[in-house]
């Protein structure tokens, strides 16, 4: 088997890194370590769309079907549907723009993203974007996936896609409390 940086990075930086990792130029056989886990493929019994911050979202793959590994969503929201800047404890996650524009900030460090761009957030570092597009539809991948639940618990489910999305309005006083209550104690998400 070759080693090929690919694009951009040079096959001499590659190679040397498996030369570190591996004492040799050939890719290790064998090597893989598995993880044993009872993996559900089925429908989702969950209805198909769910109404969220003025848009809406779907569940392409829920925790339930990973046995946690990671839950995959995708999201339509207007501008303004934005989190503010937080830290996840307990979960990396990652955007893959599927239409409009995001700008993501993660760390200091903000990056423009367009269709077909992703980006990856680790957790333990802020992070936050904003849609600078009218709207944005978007992929979001939760590894592990229990977060999930969260936008299940505060979202309701749709009978038919709406024809426009509306402005996200202010939560009442005391579903903001649920929501801040969810996100800080069953989820461990800091709010910068």
């Amino acid at each position: 088997m070759s080693i090929s940086g690919g694009p951009g990075l040079p096959d001499s930086v590659l190679l040397h890194s498996y030369r570190h990792l591996f004492g040799s130029n050939s890719l290790p056989v064998q090597q893989h370590t598995y993880i044993k886990r009872k993996i559900k493929m089925e429908t989702l019994k969950e209805p198909l769309y769910r109404s969220y911050q003025g848009g809406y979202f779907r569940s392409l793959i829920t925790p339930e079907q990973t046995g946690n590994l990671f839950s995959l969503l995708e999201f339509t929201l207007p501008k303004g549907a934005e989190p503010p800047p937080h830290i996840h404890t307990n979960e990396d996650e990652s955007f893959y723009v599927l239409d409009g524009e995001l700008s993501v900030t993660i760390g200091d460090r903000c990056t423009m993203l367009r269709k077909g761009d992703v980006l990856f957030a680790p957790r333990h570092i802020s992070h936050s974007f904003k849609i600078v597009t009218d709207k944005a539809v978007f992929i979001n991948l939760i590894t592990p996936g229990a977060l999930w639940n969260y936008f299940i618990a505060f979202s309701e489910p749709l009978e038919s896609l709406p024809q426009t999305l509306t402005a996200p309005q202010a939560p009442s006083p005391e579903r903001l409390k649920a929501m801040l209550d969810a996100t800080t104690n069953i989820y461990q998400i800091n709010f910068k």
